[in-house]
C-alpha cells in the first residue's frame, strides 16, 4: 500500500498519518511460528487486528481501482507543476523561491519583472492543474482517500495502545515499530516513535514476560 501525499493541496503536517502508513504498508505481519502450544481463542485484540487488515485491503483496493486511475488522467491533462522558480542574479548566483497554493499572488506586485513573469508562469501551470483536478473529480476523491487513511491509522493506533494479550501480538507490535519494512533514513537509524508508542510496548513486555 503506497500512501503518498494524495491530496495535491494537502497541508504538510507532522510526520503524520500518511508518512506512517506509507512505512507500515511495506511492513510484514510477522508472527512467531506455531510452537508446541495450542493457538489461543481470538481475543479483542485479534479481532481488532482483523479489522485493521480488512481496512488496509479496502484502502489499497479503492486506490488501485478508483483513485490512481483518476490521478493518471489529471497528470496527463495537466501535470502537477513544481511550486517554485529560480532567479539568477548578475553575480551569477541562483536563488530558488517557493510558492504556495494559498499565496499564488505573492509576487504579483514585485518590483522585478523577472520575478513577476516567473511567478506568473508557475501560477498559470498550477491553475491549469487545479482545473484538471476539478474536471476529473480528484478533489472530491481526496476526501474519501483521507477518510480511508484516517480509519486505517486510527485502527493501527488502537492496536499499538491496546494491551497485547499474547506474545504473537507483542511480536506484531515490535515488527510494526522496528521491523525491516519500516522506512529508514540514510544513516540506517529507525524512525523516532513517540513516547506513548514505546511506553505501550514496554508495558506489554513487562506484563507478558513477568
Amino acid at each position: 500500500m503506497a500512501v503518498a501525499s494524495l491530496g495535491a493541496d494537502s497541508v504538510r503536517a507532522n510526520p503524520s498519518r500518511r508518512h506512517i502508513l506509507a512505512a507500515l504498508a511495506a511492513a510484514p505481519v510477522a508472527f512467531p511460528a506455531a510452537a508446541a502450544c495450542a493457538v489461543p481463542a481470538l481475543t479483542s485484540w485479534d479481532k481488532k487486528l482483523a479489522a485493521y487488515e480488512a481496512a488496509k485491503r479496502e484502502h489499497e483496493n479503492w486506490h488501485e481501482r478508483v483513485y490512481y486511475p483518476v490521478m493518471e488522467k489529471v497528470e496527463r491533462f495537466a501535470p502537477r507543476p513544481d511550486l517554485w522558480f529560480e532567479v539568477t542574479a548578475r553575480s551569477g548566483q541562483t536563488a530558488r523561491y517557493d510558492m504556495w497554493p494559498t499565496r499564488m499572488d505573492e509576487y504579483d506586485n514585485h518590483i522585478s519583472h523577472v520575478f513577476r513573469e516567473k511567478a506568473a508562469a508557475v501560477r498559470e501551470a498550477w491553475e491549469t492543474h487545479v482545473a484538471g483536478r476539478e474536471r476529473f473529480g480528484l478533489s472530491a476523491l481526496n476526501k474519501e482517500s483521507d477518510r480511508l487513511v484516517d480509519y486505517v491509522y486510527d485502527l493501527h493506533n488502537e492496536l499499538i495502545y491496546m494491551p497485547a494479550p499474547h506474545l504473537r501480538a507483542l511480536a506484531w507490535k515490535v515488527d510494526q515499530l522496528f521491523g525491516p519494512g519500516i522506512a529508514r533514513e540514510a544513516d540506517e537509524d529507525g524512525p523516532t516513535w513517540c513516547a506513548d508508542y514505546i511506553n505501550a510496548l514496554v508495558s506489554d513486555v513487562r506484563r507478558l514476560c513477568h
